[in-house]
């Protein structure tokens, strides 16, 4: 369906949507529609009565803290906009703390809008629409980096934290894909869950021996995999993944930190297949405005 470009003001641009999509979007003047940019630069239209997904679970005695806190994150990272927390008789001082910590740390935009002593009311106060998925992946590029920079050189102070944000991004960029739901959402879930995984295996190499020299290589081979953008750069990650991992094989380190090694390899070679995959559909990468 073509419609044409007019001019409105003196800087501005607009189009007529056509009136049967109107009336059955339930719009009339002065209705607010939803606009986006799609992966290939196509705009796409919301009516405003687009459906927000809206979820609520219930809550005993027995609910442990990390029952209500692993509840509202699979929500969160799932779309969710609105959630409702019932208490089956009431809640316990413990559980409206745990809630207050999850909606802190692991859920970007979530806030309380409600509490009572049997409910509490979840909203997204989020703008959506102001939020880039590519410039989250970007961050998460960046804190993954940092993490293995502070690994590499034995700067174990801010490690923590920086896991923390990992997690805070990760958390952030799953529930705004599952919103958005991009042409590519595959692309950018895989990526998500890559990185999310690569930072808490980083963690787990953090809570025993570190072996600098290995880290410092996983850094490179990280760097190396990231930038990578046509099939020749794709082969030699995969040269790369094979030569570092018999060169870990011949580390003297337990059987288990050579596991965690070998999964951190396997991690980090797999997002060059997502970084070959987004090149092919056009959508440049990590480049940012």
């Amino acid at each position: 369906m073509e419609r044409h470009i007019f001019k409105f003001g003196n800087s501005s641009f607009a189009f007529i949507v056509p009136k049967k999509w109107a009336k059955k979007s339930g719009l009339s003047g002065g209705s607010a529609v939803s606009v986006s940019e799609g992966d290939s630069g196509e705009l796409i239209v919301y009516s405003g009565i687009k459906t927000e997904r809206s979820g609520e679970f219930m809550t005993s005695h027995t609910s442990t803290p990390d029952f209500i806190a692993r509840a509202i994150g699979l929500y969160y990272i799932n779309g969710f906009r609105k959630l409702k927390i019932y208490a089956k008789n009431a809640f316990e001082e413990q559980q409206v703390k745990t809630i207050d910590k999850a909606l802190a740390e692991d859920c970007p935009g979530f806030e309380m809008t409600k509490q009572s002593s049997k409910e509490i009311d979840i909203e997204d106060l989020n703008s959506i629409s102001d939020i880039d998925i590519d410039k989250i992946i970007y961050r998460l590029h960046s804190l993954l980096q940092q993490e293995l920079e502070e690994l590499a050189t034995g700067n174990y102070s801010t490690i923590d934290m920086t896991e923390r944000l990992v997690n805070r991004f990760y958390m952030l960029g799953m529930h705004c894909v599952n919103i958005v739901q991009p042409k590519s959402i595959y692309t950018y879930l895989g990526r998500l869950n890559l990185m999310e995984d690569i930072s808490d295996k980083l963690m787990l190499l953090h809570s025993g021996s570190i072996k600098t020299d290995l880290v410092a290589t996983l850094k490179n081979f990280f760097e190396a995999s990231t930038n990578a953008r046509t099939i020749d750069d794709l082969e030699d990650v995969a040269a790369s993944r094979k030569r570092l991992g018999k060169a870990i094989l011949d580390k003297r380190i337990d059987s288990m930190e050579r596991y965690i090694y070998g999964q951190l390899l396997d991690r980090i070679a797999s997002l060059a297949e997502f970084y070959i995959d987004i090149e092919s559909r056009g959508l440049g990468g990590l480049e940012v405005e």
